[in-house]
């Protein structure tokens, strides 16, 4: 059984900004997913399901900037939800669903979209170490950002983190 824990991060200045203009890479990203797969369905009729988008969208400069596993989790949640949509399609076929459906929605342009760190791109000590990648190191110069540890969770397994 796994147990989630949600925490407020007390963070300094620096890593609240570098965790912005990762959650903001992360929306850009979603988007852009998004919007390859919405182009997909209306001209082929047919679902694209992450395997094919990833070859669409890993040149782009939001998958490149962000830490690999991350981005993937970003698309992930994109099959997700146009799994979700096809899936009321299909009920609403049957009769069993009477509401209207409609696919996802982009996200707005200054928004921010949730940050999804699996447990290969981090490192637990006393505090958490998430890796960002070489890519945004060399644009924003930060390489590692620490947040710290609750003290209920240390020793135990850590699946992963969301931001």
């Amino acid at each position: 059984m796994y147990l989630t824990q949600k925490n407020h991060l007390r963070v300094g200045k620096e890593t609240y900004k570098t965790l912005r203009i990762l959650s903001h890479l992360s929306k850009d990203l979603y988007n852009y997913t998004l919007y390859i797969t919405k182009q997909h369905y209306e001209l082929d009729g047919s679902f694209l399901p992450f395997v094919k988008a990833y070859h669409l969208v890993k040149d782009s400069e939001p998958y490149k900037l962000l830490p690999s596993q991350v981005a993937q989790q970003t698309m992930k949640i994109v099959e997700r939800n146009y799994r979700s949509f096809f899936r009321l399609l299909r009920e609403r076929k049957k009769g069993n669903y009477n509401r209207p459906t409609h696919p996802p929605k982009f996200l707005p342009k200054d928004g921010h979209f949730v940050l999804i760190f699996p447990y290969q791109s981090f490192k637990v000590k006393d505090r958490v170490t998430l890796t960002l990648g070489k890519n945004f190191a060399r644009k924003y110069g930060v390489m590692y950002l620490e947040i710290p540890l609750p003290e209920n969770v240390k020793g135990h397994r850590i699946k992963e983190v969301r931001i």
